[in-house]
């Protein structure tokens, strides 16, 4: 879990909203993803 979505759990623990959840950890997201294109050898290839 990354720290942004922690403050935001933290902060509001009894509400769910998935979309502020997903814009809190975009940035998180696609870093994985370009992780995971390295590792298995499709980076660059579209």
């Amino acid at each position: 879990m990354s720290p942004v979505q922690a403050s935001i759990l933290e902060a509001k623990p009894t509400e769910y909203n998935p979309l502020k959840l997903i814009g809190a950890v975009r940035a998180d997201v696609i870093n994985m993803a370009r992780s995971y294109f390295k590792i298995f050898g499709s980076e660059g290839r579209a």
